[in-house]
């Protein structure tokens, strides 16, 4: 039998409510085709990254600048980009520049804020091979979100 303490004050009722409310919110993942939608406006803002950082690169003339996009270090830059871009924007606000066009987030498997362990397991995981196709299972539920137990979810207006 838990120990009680008699001294502490009882929550109130408002307080029960909302944390029932946090208990039984469920989690409803978004169809595949909305995840498709935000996958291809997600790669096109890193592709847009990926163009400033060589437009602002180029202007400024560093004689590195075109040689960082070949070979391993294009690569390196790419997984770094790729990176930062999901756990800052998955990390800080609960979604992408994709998500935020489909009015979706990511969650926990309670329907809570996603912990910052969970967004960078989750960041991890894209860069699994064929990670992309796992999708096209019958639950249309990405490896990066099984491994990471996150959900996309849609937003509350």
């Amino acid at each position: 039998m838990p120990e009680v303490d008699p001294y502490q004050t009882p929550p109130s009722s408002l307080e029960e409510s909302s944390a029932q409310a946090r208990q039984s919110q469920e989690v409803i993942p978004v169809s595949i085709g909305i995840r498709f939608l935000n996958y291809i406006v997600d790669h096109l803002a890193l592709l847009g990254l990926g163009f400033a950082v060589g437009l602002i690169l180029g202007y400024l003339d560093m004689p590195w600048a075109y040689e960082m996009f070949e070979g391993v270090s294009g690569l390196i830059f790419n997984i770094g980009t790729s990176c930062a871009y999901y756990l800052l924007m998955e990390g800080m606000v609960g979604m992408t520049l994709g998500k935020l066009v489909t009015g979706t987030k990511v969650v926990d498997a309670h329907g809570q804020t996603a912990g910052f362990g969970q967004i960078f397991l989750r960041t991890l995981c894209r860069f699994i091979p064929f990670e992309p196709l796992s999708f096209f299972g019958s639950r249309g539920y990405g490896w990066h979100d099984s491994i990471s137990d996150t959900y996309v979810v849609k937003r509350r207006r």
